[in-house]
C-alpha cells in the first residue's frame, strides 16, 4: 500500500493536475511535421512515440522546447495537444492495449505514450520519466 501511495505521489509532483483546458488554436501554426491530431495517434502505422502536452501546463511547457527539438531530430515522434476532454486514470496499466484514442485514461501531464501495431503498449507520465526515457 505504501509503494503505491508513493508511485501515486511522485507522478502528482512531477505532472501537471488533470486540468481540462481550452485547445490551442493556433496549433496549426506548429510545424505539421511533428505536431499531430489525437485523431491521428493510432492512424500512423509505423511504432511511435505521441507526447501529449498542455498549453497552460507548467511541466509540459519547462521542457517542450527540449521535446521539440527531439521531435524533429528523430522519426516517428509526434506532439499532441491534449484532448479537452479525456478520461482519467488511476494506473498506466489502464491504457496499455488501448487501440483508440477514447481508451486512454491519463494520469496527469505531460504524457509520452509509445504505440507499436496501433496499441499503446507504454506510458510515461511527468518531465522526470520523459526526460529518463528520451536524454
Amino acid at each position: 500500500m505504501k509503494k503505491i501511495i508513493s508511485a501515486i505521489l511522485i507522478i502528482f509532483l512531477n505532472s501537471c493536475a488533470l486540468i481540462p483546458t481550452k485547445p490551442n488554436e493556433n496549433i496549426t501554426g506548429h510545424n505539421n511535421s511533428i505536431y499531430i491530431t489525437g485523431y491521428e495517434v493510432f492512424e500512423i502505422k509505423s511504432p511511435h512515440f505521441c507526447y501529449f502536452f498542455i498549453s497552460t501546463c507548467v511541466s509540459c511547457e519547462s521542457i517542450k522546447a527540449k521535446i521539440e527539438v527531439y521531435a524533429t531530430e528523430h522519426m516517428n515522434f509526434y506532439m499532441i495537444e491534449a484532448p479537452l476532454s479525456y478520461q482519467k486514470g488511476i494506473t498506466k496499466d489502464d491504457s496499455i492495449g488501448a487501440k483508440r484514442m477514447e481508451d486512454i485514461k491519463f494520469l496527469g501531464f505531460p504524457t509520452l505514450i509509445y504505440i507499436e501495431n496501433n496499441t499503446l503498449t507504454k506510458m510515461y507520465v511527468g518531465i522526470n520519466e520523459i526526460t529518463n526515457i528520451l536524454f
